[in-house]
């Protein structure tokens, strides 16, 4: 099997940046939608800490909806400071002590396609269309 071959095959990540699930009621919601598709081919990747500053830039590329502005305070701010800040990589539980991170939700990423939310709604809405998408084709 060639290299090109074996990368399509492999699936992609969804990232679910969440601080703690026993608390956060939404973020345990949507790992659980995202758990239970079995028609898309993706892999849950659960994560307690804030992103990197790299990670933070290219989710702002194609956030159309102020997404990461609702869930991360001072986003344009924290994109200012040096990529080595303690903030990025840090727990989410401290940037939530610290007033950075919403503590109500929990953000969705699909770094292969594109897309990010923080509901339920966003990641059903999202994974219906691609398996529309796949039905089309």
């Amino acid at each position: 099997m060639s290299m090109f071959r074996t990368v399509q095959s492999q699936s992609r990540i969804i990232t679910l940046f969440a601080h703690d699930l026993q608390i956060n009621k939404l973020g345990c919601k949507i790992l659980n939608y995202l758990k239970s598709d079995t028609t898309n081919n993706f892999t849950v990747e659960l994560s307690n800490r804030f992103p990197t500053q790299d990670q933070l830039k290219y989710m702002k590329q194609f956030d159309t909806y102020g997404v990461l502005g609702q869930q991360i305070k001072s986003l344009d701010k924290l994109l200012t400071l040096p990529s080595f800040d303690s903030v990025y990589g840090s727990t989410l539980s401290e940037c939530i002590e610290s007033g950075i991170w919403d503590p109500k939700t929990s953000l969705w990423v699909d770094w292969e396609k594109q897309k990010l939310g923080n509901t339920v709604k966003s990641v059903r809405e999202y994974l219906t269309a691609l398996e529309k998408e796949k039905t089309a084709e």
